[in-house]
């Protein structure tokens, strides 16, 4: 969270710096830090899930602190789980009995778009994308174009006639769209559970205005 938080000020302060395109080197490092930023928000995502039922596995109290001793219990038989990341957080709150996300709707609807992105970069296969699918009527010709362009505000460095993905999607916008969909995803989740987040405590350390 914090690795991130660090990458979005990052990314920020060069999109500052840098009000006309920049050359290489600063585009280069814009450019790391937005996806670094994506990546961490997505591995906050998984160790919050494995730690808490890890931590109910081990009998560690940091992320199962507050929860009933029969949800612990339960938590600790069914892991390790074979699942995607989502649905990991699914199970988790069946075998909690508590309240499930809405399929569809923020903040579950968020975190599986952050998780395409997520794949997209670390999955990646070369295509071609002439220009920008969303503003020519034709957002089919790239799969995270219609979901990511109403979440974000685009990367400044680049024009309409470039491709919205990636060129204009990767930067300050996206990875700042990306730590709040996380957090947001994981607030939410802990709620239902009942329970204080176990990285409350670490809000007030990000570096960054935005958290505010």
């Amino acid at each position: 969270m914090r690795c991130a938080a660090f990458l979005i000020s990052k990314a920020g302060r060069i999109e500052a710096d840098f009000r006309d395109a920049p050359n290489e080197a600063p585009r280069t490092e814009h450019r790391t830090a937005s996806i670094g930023a994506l990546l961490f928000s997505v591995s906050f995502l998984e160790s919050s899930i494995n730690e808490l039922f890890t931590d109910a596995k081990e009998g560690e109290d940091h992320s199962t602190a507050g929860l009933d001793g029969s949800v612990i219990k339960r938590l600790s038989r069914a892991w390790p789980l074979r699942l995607g990341l989502l649905e990991k957080y699914k199970m988790a709150l069946v075998l909690a009995d508590a309240e499930p996300f809405a399929i569809g709707r923020a903040p579950y609807d968020d975190a599986r778009v952050l998780i395409q992105v997520r794949n997209t970069l670390v999955h990646y296969a070369p295509e071609s994308i002439p220009g920008d699918p969303y503003i020519r009527g034709q957002e089919d010709l790239h799969r995270l174009a219609k979901a990511l362009r109403p979440r974000i505000s685009v990367c400044p460095f680049y024009a309409e006639g470039n491709s919205f993905w990636p060129d204009r999607a990767l930067g300050h916008g996206c990875a700042e769209w990306a730590l709040r969909s996380s957090l947001a995803f994981t607030d939410t989740f802990f709620a239902k559970l009942g329970k204080t987040p176990p990285y409350e405590d670490l809000k007030p350390e990000l570096p960054h205005a935005w958290f505010e």
